[in-house]
C-alpha cells in the first residue's frame, strides 16, 4: 500500500502522508485555522467535515483518500493607509500572540502604511503556553518559519522594492521574541520559568529572511511573562504626578499589570486564561467576521459581518456585566439557565466560571501590587486598560462584571493596543525602555503571600 494518499480540501487536492493527523497535514500545506488547545482535543474548536462526518482535525488520523470541508480557514488581512512609501523608512512590528501588526514609518514618525493579520502560529495553540509546549516537542523552527514567512509576504506587499528601509523594531511578549529569534523558550514553560534572554537584541534583518540591508532590534523585556510589548506600551504613557501612581493593565491570556510612579515600576503577570480571546467559552471567538462585539440586556447586540456567529472579548465583558446587573447571574456566579445571545450563539453556565477565573486573577493581581507598594486605590490617579480589544471595552460593564475595581471607574481609560505605537518610537526612547526593563521590580504572584486568598475573594461578583 502506498504511504501517500489524496486529500481534497474545499475542492483543492493535495498529497498527504498516511498516519499523520489531519491538523499536521493542514498546517504543512498553509491552512491557517485556530487550535486554541494546541491539538490536545480539549477545546474542540478545530472541527471539520471529513467525508461529511464531523471530526476534530487534531485527532483525525489520515488513513486514505478523504474529502475535507473547512469553514473560515483563512483570516482576513487588514491594511490601512495609502501614504507613499519612498526614501528612508522604518518598520515597526508588534508580534502579538493572536495578532501581528506592522507599520511603515516615515519622517516625524508618520505612519505611511499599516497591516494587521492573524498570527499564523495559532495553528500550534492559542496561547504562549501551548506554543512553548509545541516547541518542547518539535523545536522552535516550525513556529519561527510560519511567522517569518507570513511577515515577509505582508511586508513585500506593503513596501516597494526601491524603498530604503533603515531599521526594523520588534515588540512582543517574551515568548514571541524568543520564537522570532529562534531561541529556546521551553524553560519558560515550567518553574522557575527562566528565559534565555531579556535584554534588547540586535541582528541583521537578512538573518530573519527579510530582504533589507539594515539592523533589526527587539525591545527589552522585564520578565518571562512581562515582555517587550509591555515595555513598548509604557514608554508611550506620561509619568504620574508626584506622589501619585498609575496602573497599566494589559488584558489577555496572561494579564500583565504594572504599577508605576514618576520614578519606579513594579510589574506582575496574572494567569487570566484565554477566555478574553474566545477560548474556553462555548461560543467564543476572536474579533473576526461573525463576532459579536457588544451586548445590551436583554437581546441587543452589535457584530462584525453579516451574521452573528460567536462572542469575542469585549462582548463577553458586556454579557457578564449586563447579566449581573439584571440579576441573571447572582453574586456567587450562579446562572439558572443558559442564556441565548443570538440565534445559535449561547452563553452557557460554565462560561460564567471561566470569566470568574479570569477576572479574579486580574483583580487579585492588582490588589497584590497595591499591597506590595503599600498604597491604596485612592492613590492611583490613572488606570490604563490596554490590549487588542480594550479600546472597545465598556468600562461600566467591566466594573459590573468585577473585572475592574469600582474605585477606578472614574480614572479608567481604555487605550487599545499601545504596543505598536511604542515600537514605532523605540528608536527615540530606547534609553527609557531599557531603564524600565532593567530597573522594574517583578512580583511573582505564585510566591506572593495572600494572593490565593484574594483570588478566592474575587470569584464573587459585586466586590
Amino acid at each position: 500500500m502506498s504511504t501517500t494518499c489524496i486529500i481534497e480540501i474545499n475542492g483543492e487536492k493535495i498529497n498527504a502522508q498516511r498516519g499523520n493527523t489531519l491538523s499536521d497535514v493542514l498546517r504543512d500545506n498553509g491552512y491557517n485555522f485556530s487550535m486554541p488547545c494546541g491539538g490536545r482535543g480539549i477545546c474542540r474548536k478545530c472541527k471539520v467535515l471529513a467525508d461529511g462526518k464531523e471530526v476534530l482535525a487534531c485527532k483525525y488520523i489520515v488513513t486514505g483518500n478523504v474529502s475535507i470541508e473547512l469553514p473560515n480557514v483563512r483570516h482576513k488581512t487588514y491594511t490601512f493607509g495609502e501614504g507613499e512609501v519612498k526614501g528612508k523608512v522604518r518598520i515597526a512590528v508588534d508580534i502579538g500572540t493572536t495578532t501581528v501588526a506592522a507599520a511603515v514609518v516615515g519622517e516625524k514618525n508618520k505612519v505611511l502604511r499599516q497591516t494587521c493579520f492573524a498570527n499564523p502560529q495559532s495553528v500550534y495553540g492559542l496561547d504562549v503556553i501551548m506554543r512553548i509546549y509545541y516547541c518542547g516537542k518539535k523545536g522552535v523552527g516550525a513556529l519561527r518559519k510560519i511567522l517569518l514567512d507570513e511577515l515577509k509576504a505582508q511586508l513585500d506587499y506593503l513596501i516597494p522594492h526601491d524603498a530604503d528601509v533603515v531599521r526594523i523594531d520588534f515588540a512582543g511578549n517574551t515568548v514571541m521574541l524568543h520564537i522570532l529569534l529562534g531561541e529556546d523558550c521551553t524553560q519558560m514553560g515550567e518553574a522557575p520559568y527562566t528565559p534565555s534572554f531579556l535584554q534588547s537584541k540586535c541582528l541583521e534583518a537578512k538573518e530573519l529572511g527579510l530582504n533589507y540591508s539594515c539592523k533589526a532590534y527587539t525591545l527589552p523585556c522585564i520578565a518571562s511573562f512581562v515582555g517587550g510589548d509591555i515595555v513598548a506600551g509604557l514608554i508611550t504613557l506620561p509619568a504620574p504626578q508626584k506622589d501619585k501612581y498609575s496602573l497599566y493593565i494589559d488584558i489577555g491570556t496572561n494579564a500583565e499589570i504594572v504599577l508605576f510612579d514618576d520614578k519606579s515600576y513594579t510589574a506582575t503577570a496574572a494567569a487570566a486564561g484565554p477566555c478574553m480571546e474566545g477560548a474556553n467559552i462555548s461560543c467564543g471567538m476572536s474579533a473576526v467576521e461573525g463576532a459579536i462585539t457588544h451586548f445590551e440586556y436583554p437581546d441587543k447586540i452589535k457584530y462584525l459581518g453579516d451574521k452573528p456567529q460567536g462572542i469575542c472579548g469585549s462582548a463577553l465583558i458586556d454579557i457578564v456585566g449586563q447579566l449581573v446587573k439584571a440579576g441573571v447571574i447572582d453574586k456567587s456566579g450562579y446562572m439558572q439557565d443558559d442564556y441565548i445571545i443570538a440565534d445559535g450563539v449561547i452563553f452557557k453556565r460554565e462560561d460564567v466560571r471561566q470569566y470568574q477565573l479570569a477576572k479574579s486573577a486580574i483583580r487579585a493581581g492588582v490588589d497584590q501590587l497595591l499591597q506590595y507598594r503599600g498604597i491604596k486605590p485612592s492613590d492611583v490617579s490613572q488606570v490604563y486598560i490596554a490590549g487588542g480589544f480594550s479600546a472597545h471595552i465598556d468600562i461600566d460593564n467591566a466594573v459590573a462584571s468585577g473585572l475592574i475595581d469600582a474605585a477606578f471607574k472614574d480614572v479608567c481609560q481604555a487605550v487599545g493596543n499601545r504596543t505598536l505605537e511604542g515600537c514605532m518610537i523605540y528608536c527615540e526612547k530606547s534609553d527609557k525602555a531599557k531603564q524600565i526593563a532593567n530597573n522594574a521590580v517583578y512580583l511573582d504572584l505564585n510566591e506572593s503571600e495572600g494572593f490565593s486568598d484574594k483570588f478566592i475573594k474575587y470569584m464573587s461578583f459585586g466586590i
